[in-house]
């Protein structure tokens, strides 16, 4: 089944519009590949029954299932450690000192794009870690995807070894059961501090409470989205997070281009930025 310019750029389109995600010209055979399946699984006959199906015959339940062929989930265990390092050792003391002098015991932290959950459960355990007494504090992680199938996987929290291949051995066994010779389940302490809530980083504004959070997650998530889209993505971040607050990227991500709203901070190994 062929996809022309037009269709591809119509349901660029409808896909950008309602997600931000935006699929570049060189990305046509990606979507096409994954289309094709949502024809045949709904029974059509080609591409631009396909797009009327989904401008005016649908009730948003095939476009969650396109976005869920769609989005790709690559992701594990601390991922991308250099800035979890960070994250563990420079910026989570500022906060928790700027905390001690506020007599303050919460700390929330939104992962968005969670993913299969890897993300968020990582800051669950360097927050186990960190925290002299982690039960003495009020800990939020709020993990937001718009996969709904990953999610799924996320709330299990049963993991194949190759997602720890990063993960210390001391660590693996105080925060993961063996399931079986290749899986591991994440402990109940770790998962408790983790709510998986599904949502469109675009249309967050009303389930994500303002100057809430202390650290803000979003990682390999803005690479997909175009310009403006980014430019809204980090607006609401900057709503949401606390002043003094950190937000981290991706490390090929910057907000430099797009805001000036966050300040650019230069750690011992690593850039980070915060809202001042």
């Amino acid at each position: 089944m062929d996809i022309n310019t037009r269709q591809f750029q119509q349901i660029r389109d409808l896909i950008n519009k309602k997600s931000g995600i935006f699929f570049e010209e060189k990305k046509v055979y990606f979507l096409k590949r994954r289309i094709e399946e949502r024809i045949k699984q709904n029974g059509l006959s080609d591409m631009d029954e396909y797009i009327s199906f989904l401008k005016y015959g649908d009730d948003g339940n095939e476009f969650q299932k396109l976005i869920d062929e769609i989005t790709i989930n690559e992701t594990y265990f601390f991922r991308e450690f250099e800035q979890l390092k960070a994250f563990a050792e420079e910026c989570l003391p500022e906060i928790l000192e700027i905390k001690k002098k506020r007599k303050e015991k919460s700390i929330n932290v939104w992962s968005a794009g969670c993913s299969t959950g890897e993300e968020p459960y990582t800051i669950a355990i360097i927050l186990n870690e960190m925290l002299e007494n982690i039960v003495l504090w009020d800990v939020f992680i709020l993990a937001t995807d718009i996969n709904k199938r990953v999610l799924e996987i996320a709330k299990k929290g049963v993991y194949e070894s190759r997602s720890l291949k990063q993960v210390a051995g001391p660590y693996i066994s105080k925060y993961f059961t063996p399931v079986d010779e290749e899986k591991y389940k994440i402990n109940d302490a770790s998962k408790m501090l983790v709510s998986f809530k599904h949502g469109d980083i675009l249309e967050s504004d009303a389930m994500v409470p303002d100057n809430f959070y202390d650290f803000i997650f979003c990682r390999n998530v803005l690479i997909y989205f175009d310009e403006v889209s980014r430019k809204q993505a980090l607006e609401i971040f900057h709503k949401k997070l606390k002043y003094n607050g950190f937000i981290f990227l991706g490390h090929s991500e910057s907000v430099g281009r797009i805001t000036d709203s966050f300040t650019c901070r230069k750690m011992k190994n690593y850039y980070v930025y915060q809202k001042l």
